[in-house]
């Protein structure tokens, strides 16, 4: 039985809710990759690269470019708060990437077409790591698809609107992002109105 991705999707946006998500960017698309002094160049060419793969621009929703996917993802690594371990996994496996297109064509990766770097990651997926890794990825993607906009990643909702989700009230604002709400909690300050939520 074949899933559209739409339904996959909404399918894996379930699971994704219950995990703790934070829904933020801080950092946005330069011309060159900003690698936020958190990646090797090469590893934010993969990085990029392999969220395009798993994300397109194929006219079927929202891509990871219109998303945001990667600053998101440069700001994930950024965030202190963040998994230390998750944001080790994330880095490692950019590094399998590199190792495997070494091993399976004989060249780095950056030096592939974009033919045989698809290629690469259709057949990483295969194998047992690759599928965790590109999972972990397509849950960073997801993030950013369903983020509020005031976060700078999905643009205008642009990722609600495909979903036809309503992502509920009251809506973040300047005072109530992440991590200020948990600046005031870890500070005891009394919630005292609804809009300090």
């Amino acid at each position: 039985m074949q899933v559209g991705r739409r339904s996959f999707i909404r399918r894996i946006t379930f699971v994704a809710l219950g995990s703790q998500i934070p829904w933020v960017i801080s950092c946005h698309r330069e011309i060159s990759l900003n690698t936020g002094g958190v990646l090797t160049e090469k590893q934010a060419e993969i990085a990029d690269f392999t969220f395009d793969f798993l994300l397109p621009e194929d006219g079927f929703g929202p891509s990871a470019r219109s998303i945001r996917a990667y600053p998101y993802f440069i700001w994930v690594l950024q965030d202190p708060l963040y998994d230390p371990e998750q944001k080790e996994y994330y880095k490692k496996g950019l590094d399998w990437i590199e190792e495997y297109s070494n091993e399976e064509e004989g060249q780095p990766f950056h030096t592939l077409t974009k033919n045989k770097k698809k290629g690469l990651l259709q057949k990483a997926a295969k194998t047992g790591w690759g599928e965790s890794w590109l999972s972990s990825f397509l849950t960073i993607g997801i993030e950013a698809l369903l983020g509020d906009p005031i976060y700078q990643c999905n643009p205008e909702g642009q990722g609600w609107e495909w979903l036809q989700h309503n992502p509920g009230h009251p809506r973040p604002n300047k005072d109530n992002r992440y991590p200020a709400i948990l600046q005031r909690k870890a500070e005891r300050t009394p919630i005292t109105k609804l809009d300090q939520l």
